[in-house]
């Protein structure tokens, strides 16, 4: 296991979601946590990426605030997605908007060390 798939996976340890998936802002899966199997995070990170682009359009369109994340509400789980960077972005599962603060606090501590590991795992 490398040190970003680690990082993954104590998200989902300490806050309690479901699972997490780590996507280029282009839709393509980089790393999952291990609740989440490779062949599921395709769709997501692909929907996350359209999400974002639609989200910072609308925030550059209004001039007056800048795009932090968007929740999703489905009938049996909350989808959160926040921009890592220029070139990456977050996707946790919840069961329910229960974790979500623990969450978001986490990816504040610890976004920098989610980046230098992304790094590392890109320069390899």
């Amino acid at each position: 296991m490398n040190q970003l798939e680690h990082l993954l996976d104590a998200f989902v340890g300490e806050t309690h979601v479901t699972g997490i998936i780590l996507t280029g802002r282009d839709g393509i899966p980089i790393a999952q946590s291990h609740s989440i199997s490779q062949d599921d995070s395709f769709a997501p990170a692909a929907y996350c990426a359209e999400i974002i682009y639609v989200a910072e359009r609308m925030s550059a369109e209004n001039g007056k605030t800048s795009f932090i994340g968007a929740i999703i509400e489905r009938s049996d789980e909350l989808i959160d997605i926040q921009p890592l960077g220029e070139y990456a972005a977050l996707i946790a599962r919840m069961r329910s908007a229960a974790p979500l603060v623990a969450y978001r606090e986490m990816v504040l501590a610890r976004r920098q060390q989610l980046l230098s590991s992304l790094d590392e795992l890109m320069r390899a």
